[in-house]
Parts: C-alpha cells; sequence; structure tokens
C-alpha cells in the first residue's frame, strides 16, 4: 500500500501536466509529454514494490525522448553510467563481469556522442543557455561536473569490492553502496526533470 501511494503522489504532478496543459504549441505539448513520461516511469522504478533492476530500461528509453533539454543533455553521461552500476550486482551473480565493462565503455562513449550531437543541432540551445536563474546555473554547472565524480567513485567502489572483502556482520555491504549511490543520482534526475517540466509549464 505505501508503495502504490508513494508511486502516485512522485508522478502526480506529471500525470496533471499531460493530462489537463493543452495550451501552447504542439511542440511544447510534445515536450511536456516526454518529460511525464521519464518522471512517471521514474517513479515507478523508484517507488514500486519489487521491481526487477532492468526495469531501469524504460526510464532510460524515456530519458532519450528529453534530450532536447540542455538541462537533461548535461545529465546524460552520468545517467547512463549509473544506470548499468545499479545492474552490475545483478550481472555480478550471472559472471558477466566482462560484458559489464565493456558495456561501460560503449555506454559512456555512445552518451558522449549524443550529446555532441544534440549539442551540434542547437535547438533550444540558445533558449536555454541563458538560464531562469542562479540555482539553474549551478545545476547545469554541477552535471557537467558529476560525470567524472561518478566515474571516480565506480572506479574505487570495484577496486574495494574486489580486494577488501566485506565484514562478515555485513557482508551485503557493496550491494547496499551501490543501490544507496543509485538511488541518490535517480531521485537527483527525477528532482531535476519535475524542474524543467515545472520551468516548461510556467513560460
Amino acid at each position: 500500500m505505501a508503495s502504490i501511494i508513494l508511486t502516485l503522489l512522485a508522478s502526480l504532478f506529471s500525470l496533471l501536466a499531460i493530462t489537463f496543459y493543452k495550451k501552447g504549441k504542439n511542440s511544447k505539448i510534445k515536450k511536456i509529454t516526454f518529460l511525464s513520461f521519464f518522471i512517471s516511469s521514474m517513479s515507478f522504478f523508484l517507488f514500486s514494490f519489487h521491481v526487477h533492476e532492468k526495469t531501469i530500461l524504460v526510464p532510460s528509453l524515456a530519458f532519450l525522448l528529453c534530450f532536447s533539454f540542455k538541462l537533461i543533455r548535461n545529465a546524460s553521461k552520468s545517467f547512463f553510467l549509473i544506470c548499468l552500476f545499479s545492474l552490475y550486482p545483478l550481472l555480478k551473480r550471472e559472471n558477466q563481469h566482462i560484458p559489464y565493462i565493456i558495456s561501460m565503455l560503449f555506454i559512456y562513449f555512445f552518451s558522449k556522442m549524443i550529446f555532441n550531437f544534440f549539442q551540434n543541432l542547437k535547438k533550444d540551445y540558445k533558449k536555454e543557455i541563458n538560464p531562469i536563474n542562479y540555482f539553474s546555473k549551478f545545476i547545469i554547472i554541477f552535471l557537467d561536473k558529476l560525470e567524472y565524480i561518478d566515474i571516480i567513485f565506480i572506479i574505487i567502489n570495484h577496486i574495494c569490492e574486489k580486494l577488501i572483502p566485506p565484514p562478515e556482520k555485513y557482508p551485503w555491504l557493496y550491494p547496499l553502496i551501490n543501490s544507496s549511490f543509485a538511488f541518490a543520482h535517480f531521485i537527483l534526475f527525477y528532482m531535476i526533470a519535475n524542474i524543467k517540466l515545472y520551468l516548461l509549464i510556467r513560460k
């Protein structure tokens, strides 16, 4: 029951936006639809009951639809890295370490390629290059640096997991670190999408 209430509350703003917002051009309504799709799918992934790790693929697909927003583009490299990192405990149980490393490298460079492609298109870039306030500027600068923080953390985490066994009292320490780190990021991406949706409706 708690998971149902949390999922509905977390997706409520996006559901109201996609249901009742009818003003503006079709392109604006389409952007609101894409953002709402991402927010609702992320809400389901974060708060629904007994969600499988691979369910993150649904928000990932929705995330790709939102690449016309500068704020979303800046989060893309970090987002895809964390998506795969959150799958690591599952891949580890299946002895898929090499596919994990290859996928991590591929996703990182693939997300960089998509990011550069959309930047070069300059769609909505001039509109968004001057954020509404200093908070938006801070978010954009922070997201530019976040991918490097994530890379360093992921490498250190894997090295520690390989060399330092968890305490007997806490055998699931490393999966807990993985889940907590990923959850903090997913909450951040969820909040960024909601902020962008609010700013888009307010225009």
